[in-house]
């Protein structure tokens, strides 16, 4: 159960930016912070901020039953997570160097796990 917590918090972290990325060329920077503030109002950044705000919750539920040091690795997820995420929804270009990464953190995971 505490993993489901520990794996959530990573999966939202992954949809948060993957949705904060999706939104951000709609915020308006340019003419002042009213319009600023306004453009924040999206859906797709409210939904993001909301995700983004009960991290912290799930990874303290996780913490409660799951060593430091293991729920820590999980957080290492993230990075291929969204690039991969980056490459599917957003249609971002990977790089050979993303890819090497991507690999060797997922061989570190499995390793830990072993």
């Amino acid at each position: 159960m505490y993993y489901f917590f520990l794996i959530l918090s990573v999966v939202f972290i992954v949809i948060s930016q993957l949705l904060l990325k999706s939104s951000v060329e709609k915020v308006n920077f340019k003419d002042g912070i009213m319009p600023f503030l306004k453009s924040l109002l999206k859906i797709k950044i409210l939904i993001s901020i909301v995700l983004i705000l009960f991290v912290p919750f799930l990874y303290i539920i996780a913490l409660k039953k799951i060593n430091l040091s293991t729920a820590y690795i999980f957080t290492g997820l993230n990075y291929p997570l969204i690039i991969i995420g980056a490459k599917i929804f957003l249609k971002e270009k990977i790089n050979q160097y993303q890819i090497i990464g991507i690999i060797l953190i997922f061989f570190g995971f499995l390793i830990f796990y072993r």
